[in-house]
C-alpha cells in the first residue's frame, strides 16, 4: 500500500474535503510530506492552514526552519500562521525542570511541546478549524511506546499515539502517518523531488528519544535479527483492547466518587469522597483523569506517586502528602481526601 492510500485508511477524503483543517509544520521531512499529500487532495486550498512554532532553541537554524514553512504555505496556497517563543522564558523554565528530571533533555522537551501545543490549539480555535493534522509516524509510535516502558507506563501508557483523539470540543487531532513508516515518507519526498529541513538536534544524545532512536531501536533489530515494529505495535493494540475493557467502570467511579472544583479567582481542587473500595487499578485511571481535567502535570508523577496517594485514599494515611506541581492532598477525614495546588 503507498503512502497515501495509508493516509487515506486513516483519514478518508470524505472527512476533511470541505471543512476547515490546520496542519503543524516544524519544517522537516515527515511534516512537509503530510502537508504536499493534503495539497494533492484537497480541492479548496483555502480550507487549509500551516501553523509553525520556532522555539527559538537553534540560532539561525530556528529563523531558517520558520522561513522554509512560509515558503511551502505559500507555494500550496494555504496560510500561514506562526509563533515565535520567548527563548528567555523558557530557558529559565529549562532549568528549573532539569532539576528535577532524571534526563536534562526531557525537561525542555516537554516545555517545548506544552508550548507548541497551546499555540496549535490557539489557532485552530481562531479559524474554525475541524482538524489539527500532526506529522507522527510508525517510528514516533514505537520510540513512544519503548520510552513509557523505562519509564513504568501501565497499560494507558502502552496504547501509544492514537491515530485521533480530541483536542477541543469540535476540533480532532488527526495523526494519517501513524502507520507509515519514515522510509516511505522519505521515498515519496524524494519521488516527488521535495526538499525538507534538518533538526539536528534530533542526532543529540542530550534526549532520550534520541537515544532510543538511533542507538537503541538499531541495537534491538540486531540482537532479534528483526524489525521490532510489529511486535511493538502489538502490545499497543493489546493494551487498547484493555482500555475498551476498563472505560465504563473508570468513567462510573469518576462520577460517583470525583468532585472537580474550578474558580477563576483560586486554584483548581479535587474532592475525592467515599471511595477506598475501589480497587487501585481502578482508582488510579480515575485520579489520572482528575489530573488531565484540571490541568495538573502528569510527567512528575511517577507510579510511586501514585501508589502513594491510592495508599492515603484508601487508609487515609499519610494525612499530607506534597505531590509534583507545587500539590497537596490532605485527608479531611475517613472517607474524604482533598488535593489542590498551592498558591505559592
Amino acid at each position: 500500500m503507498d503512502i497515501v492510500e495509508q493516509f487515506k485508511r486513516i483519514w478518508p477524503i470524505e472527512s476533511f474535503h470541505s471543512v476547515s483543517i490546520l496542519i503543524g509544520v516544524s519544517g522537516g521531512s515527515d511534516s512537509v510530506a503530510l502537508t504536499r499529500i493534503i495539497q494533492s487532495l484537497v480541492t479548496q486550498p483555502n480550507y487549509v492552514s500551516i501553523a509553525h512554532f520556532n522555539h527559538q532553541l537553534r540560532g539561525g537554524n530556528s529563523d531558517a526552519d520558520e522561513e522554509f514553512t512560509e515558503r511551502l504555505a505559500a507555494e500550496c496556497g494555504f496560510r500561514f500562521f506562526c509563533e515565535r517563543s520567548n527563548s528567555a522564558l523558557l530557558q529559565t523554565e529549562k532549568e528549573q525542570s532539569n532539576r528535577t528530571s532524571s534526563n536534562r533533555g526531557e525537561g525542555l522537551e516537554s516545555l517545548a511541546r506544552k508550548d507548541r501545543y497551546e499555540f496549535f490549539c490557539r489557532i485552530a480555535k481562531q479559524i474554525g478549524a475541524r482538524y489539527l493534522a500532526l506529522a507522527h509516524t510508525r517510528d514516533d509510535q514505537v520510540e513512544t511506546i519503548l520510552h513509557r516502558i523505562f519509564r513504568g507506563a501501565g497499560w494507558r501508557g502502552l496504547q501509544g499515539i492514537p491515530s485521533s483523539r480530541e483536542l477541543e470540543t469540535g476540533i480532532t487531532l488527526i495523526r494519517p502517518f501513524v502507520k507509515t513508516d519514515k522510509a516511505t515518507i522519505l521515498e515519496y519526498l524524494d519521488n516527488c523531488g521535495q526538499d525538507f529541513r534538518t533538526d539536528e538536534s534530533n542526532f543529540s544524545g542530550e534526549f532520550t528519544r534520541n537515544r532510543i532512536r538511533n542507538e537503541l531501536i538499531p541495537l534491538i533489530n540486531e540482537i532479534f535479527d528483526k524489525d521490532i515494529t510489529e511486535s511493538v505495535e502489538s502490545v499497543a493494540e493489546i493494551s487498547r483492547d484493555v482500555a475498551d475493557y476498563l472505560s465504563p467502570q473508570i468513567e462510573d467511579s469518576f462520577e460517583r466518587h470525583i468532585k472537580i472544583s474550578k474558580h477563576e479567582s483560586n486554584p483548581a481542587e479535587i474532592r475525592i469522597v467515599h471511595s477506598a473500595g475501589l480497587e487501585t487499578l481502578i482508582l488510579t485511571e480515575v485520579l489520572h483523569s482528575a489530573w488531565k481535567k484540571c490541568g495538573w502535570p502528569l510527567q512528575q508523577m511517577t507510579r510511586q506517586k501514585w501508589m502513594l496517594l491510592c495508599q492515603q485514599i484508601q487508609t487515609s494515611e499519610p494525612n499530607h502528602i506534597n505531590l509534583p506541581g507545587n500539590l497537596t492532598s490532605h485527608a479531611v477525614d475517613a472517607s474524604t481526601i482533598v488535593i489542590r495546588q498551592n498558591n505559592h
